[in-house]
């Protein structure tokens, strides 16, 4: 937690453009919560609202820069402190020349008249803004080279991990994910199965006044098909307009009831759960779960959008399986993942699992198969 950066997604405008009307919005945990970081926390610039040139946007980012850059502790590195020390040479050379020129324009002032000193200022700042914006622009593209090799190497070293723990996870079920033939809608207006997702698609994530809410894909963390058929749990449903619906997904995955709390699929009750269904209307409508039945498959895909959620099949889902039953800590887990792509999107593609999920979903894992422990401990007592 000393080291922690809580980075807000999916503010609206006017808390992308005033930070207080977010610190409103907080309950009683979310303080208790940014107080244990010491504070730091930022938002995510929506570039809907604001463009990567907007004076908002940008002071959102260097908010978040200047957390990262003030770090001190564990995650310093010999790198990023040369990095910081290059910053205020910088820093310092240019309040020195300011003073110079200020000086030499005070001078010309007193000997040569006020056009010909306002002249000479006006070019010697304009020269020295591009000489420190060259500067600055050298700085800033050696530190994000220095935290590319870094985060390489971390996730190196994660893969390391991971591959040391697969014994310890050998026996536990295969990850969670959605059926590959499952449907959303890209932000074109077109229908496509996951199958087809890419990294960058923009899909229907939400609705909100009737307005249909997207959100980028960032990360596949892992897509294809198993040598072996799994257990996936066939959800069906009744649709407002009285045709039938149903989505295929492994039955720890996560979806939304009605109260927006999230279940896993195997949790849902026929004929008593409602879940929520997107109707024509562009609302999101409660529908009873009619019947869950289980069936074979070998095909999955498990991706985040930066909302945490996707409308799969017309029903609105969770992207976040196998976890605890929160989808704010899940946000709050995957925004360390979340950042980092914003800099450096992902290729990852593969049927192995994304380094960083795979490690969340080990310790995840090992924590649950400890807690059973102490449980049986207890009952023997």
């Amino acid at each position: 937690m000393d080291y922690s950066i809580a980075i807000f997604s999916h503010a609206t405008k006017k808390q992308n453009e005033n930070k207080d009307e977010m610190r409103k919005a907080w309950n009683g945990t979310i303080f208790s919560f940014i107080k244990g970081l010491g504070n730091r926390w930022g938002i995510s610039p929506n570039s809907d609202y604001f463009p990567p040139e907007h004076p908002v946007h940008k002071a959102r980012i260097n908010e978040i820069k200047d957390f990262i850059v003030s770090t001190q502790g564990v995650y310093t590195t010999e790198a990023f402190e040369s990095a910081r020390q290059e910053q205020e040479k910088i820093k310092r050379e240019k309040e020195e020349k300011e003073k110079r020129v200020i000086e030499q324009y005070e001078e010309k002032l007193r000997k040569e008249g006020k056009e010909i000193a306002d002249e000479f200022y006006l070019d010697k700042i304009a020269k020295m803004k591009e000489e420190f914006e060259q500067k600055e622009n050298h700085f800033m593209a050696e530190t994000i080279k220095t935290m590319k090799q870094t985060y390489d190497d971390a996730f190196k070293k994660i893969e390391l991990k991971v591959g040391g723990l697969q014994s310890e996870i050998k026996n536990f079920k295969s990850p969670s994910c959605f059926a590959l033939d499952t449907k959303i809608q890209l932000a074109s207006g077109k229908l496509v199965e996951m199958s087809e997702l890419q990294v960058g698609d923009l899909v229907l994530s939400n609705v909100s006044n009737n307005r249909l809410e997207f959100s980028e894909v960032y990360l596949i963390s892992h897509m294809g098909h198993h040598d072996y058929s799994v257990n996936m749990v066939k959800i069906e449903f009744t649709n407002p307009d009285g045709s039938k619906g149903q989505i295929l997904m492994t039955p720890m995955h996560c979806i939304f009831d009605s109260d927006l709390s999230i279940l896993f699929a195997q949790d849902l009750v026929p004929g008593k759960t409602e879940i929520l269904v997107f109707d024509k209307a562009n609302e999101l409508i409660p529908v009873i779960v009619d019947s869950l039945i289980i069936e074979k498959d070998t095909g999955y895909i498990s991706f985040y959008t930066r909302a945490g959620t996707v409308i799969a099949n017309n029903t609105f889902c969770s992207c976040y399986d196998d976890c605890p039953p929160s989808q704010f800590l899940m946000d709050l887990t995957f925004a360390p993942i979340r950042l980092w792509t914003k800099v450096f999107p992902s290729t990852h593609r593969q049927k192995e699992l994304h380094p960083y999920v795979q490690i969340l979903e080990t310790a995840y894992a090992i924590w649950g198969k400890a807690l059973e422990g102490i449980k049986m401990i207890g009952r023997k007592k």
